[in-house]
């Protein structure tokens, strides 16, 4: 390989991370705070659990069971019923429109801000 064609590489290599870090670093920045975690199971609505306060929650549904634990202003899904088990290793979340998905037991938990209604998906 040429010196010439290493170099351009080398140039599109670091534009690359240099984008990436920018993204990474404007995106950690412009998070807004959550302060409620909204449980759906099947589209319906669970239930909505203020972030502040310390609970666990038990989401039993026909598919199966799942233990969502609230603490320190986060959300986290601790256990589930689901045999990939992949909810669970999903990081806690805390920002508004951070969602853990559990597909098989369709359950879905996702971070509401203050005054945010939530995202209209059918209209």
């Amino acid at each position: 390989m040429d010196k010439k064609k290493l170099l351009h590489d080398l140039i599109l290599l670091a534009a690359c991370l240099f984008v990436s870090l920018f993204l990474l670093i404007f995106i950690s920045l412009t998070k807004s705070p959550g302060s409620v975690a909204v449980v759906t199971v099947d589209g319906e609505v669970f239930g909505e659990y203020p972030l502040l306060e310390n609970r666990e929650v038990v989401i039993e549904t026909d598919g199966g069971r799942n233990v969502l634990v609230i603490s320190e202003g986060y959300a986290d899904m601790t256990d589930a019923s689901c045999p990939d088990g992949l909810c669970c290793r999903q990081r806690r979340i805390s920002a508004a429109g951070e969602s853990i998905v559990c597909l098989p037991n369709k359950v879905v938990v996702t971070v509401r801000g203050d005054g945010d209604g939530g995202v209209d998906l059918e209209g």
